[in-house]
């Protein structure tokens, strides 16, 4: 029998080997292993299309899992991805085409192009600096 400290002994509770596997939760494993075993014998020219049917079962097995949506849900959804996407290349465009021309227009005057790099530094700059002084709102 033990004299230590109960606390002691709950503390090592759970920590001393076992000196067994653990058993799985799914079953009795060792049935498992002599199905494979069987299944691993057997044509070699059967065999690669065994693997390829329980494949294609065990994804209709899956996709049978899926909650698919309804008609009205898709339509939603697919104009909100097409409004989104329409939305992103107008906005996409109209920054290209402010750049370009800022470039253009710097290639004439290089001060305008410096002051528009100077600028962009400066704000690129005070963002970074914000982001390092900030506190954590947690």
């Amino acid at each position: 029998m033990s004299v230590e400290n109960p606390a002691v002994e709950e503390e090592k509770k759970g920590r001393e080997a076992k000196n067994r596997p653990t058993p799985g939760r799914r079953g009795n494993n060792k049935a498992k292993s002599v199905t494979t075993k069987k299944q691993s014998q057997g044509n070699i020219i059967l065999r690669p299309f065994r693997a390829v049917f329980r494949f294609i079962g065990e994804v209709r097995d899956e996709l049978d899992k899926v909650t698919w949506p309804t008609r009205e849900e898709t339509i939603r959804l697919s104009r909100i991805v097409l409004i989104v996407t329409i939305a992103s290349a107008i906005v996409l465009g109209l920054l290209s085409l402010i750049f370009s021309e800022l470039f253009l227009a710097g290639l004439d005057n290089p001060i305008l192009l410096l002051a528009v790099i100077a600028g962009a530094f400066l704000v690129a700059g005070y963002f970074w600096w914000r982001d390092r002084t900030s506190r954590p709102s947690y």
